[in-house]
């Protein structure tokens, strides 16, 4: 029996590659365009070469997606001020995603079933947690969650133990009795079954399905899958 859900949040509740893909093309390519002379493509090669430095020196753990510090990392390391041009990136950027993401379509209405049946409801994810706390918010889900667990609160990104560990003290039930969803294989499907729990890979982009992989399509589909387990 199902006694508890928890969802991933990026890519499983919200479109957050599309939005980031928009953010980035849209406010932040004219902010670097007219501030440094970047092209947006150069923005992310830099982007990606300060998360790298950072995962070097911090580990995958909470801050390396803290875009304060990669920001910080991307304009020292090009030679350009820290003020005013960290924050205003910052600044920029989760105006731009907090102003464009919207729920899935299904997900109210799954999350309003799932708490109608006495099923508790989680949210498990990498990044920052004042960040997650916004954009569940935005998203209009957080009066229906009963716990979060970030990678900064567990110190250690997905799939790690030590995160799924931290769910297993928040979920108030056996592993065997929690579902955890979400869009990775890596990171939310196989860690959860290695932490004991049921998974569902969320397969919204219909890819070829590894075998041995359990998927869905979209959240409704959660529901068979739960009334299979009483």
């Amino acid at each position: 029996m199902i006694r508890t859900v928890i969802f991933d949040l990026d890519n499983t509740l919200y479109d957050c590659s599309g939005t980031d893909r928009e953010v980035t093309q849209e406010e932040m390519a004219a902010y670097v365009r007219e501030t440094f002379g970047w092209s947006a493509e150069e923005y992310l090669r830099r982007l990606d070469d300060a998360t790298e430095e950072l995962i070097g020196i911090a580990g995958c753990t909470g801050s390396c997606r803290n875009r304060v510090i990669r920001y910080q990392f991307m304009m020292e390391d090009a030679g350009f001020p820290i003020h005013p041009h960290v924050m205003k990136m910052y600044e920029i950027y989760w105006e731009g995603m907090l102003r464009r993401m919207k729920p899935y379509p299904e997900v109210k209405e799954v999350l309003e079933r799932l708490r109608r049946s006495g099923i508790r409801i989680g949210v498990g994810t990498d990044l920052t947690a004042e960040i997650q706390y916004r954009k569940m918010e935005t998203l209009g889900i957080i009066p229906s969650i009963d716990f979060l667990v970030t990678s900064e609160e567990a110190s250690l990104e997905k799939p790690t133990e030590i995160f799924f560990d931290q769910c297993r003290k928040k979920m108030r039930c056996r592993a065997e009795e929690c579902l955890f969803i979400g869009d990775r294989i890596d990171k939310d499907y196989e860690g959860a079954k290695q932490a004991g729990m049921q998974a569902l890979w969320l397969n919204r982009e219909g890819a070829e399905v590894p075998e041995g992989i359990e998927m869905i399509r979209d959240l409704t589909e959660i529901f068979p899958y739960i009334e299979s387990k009483e």
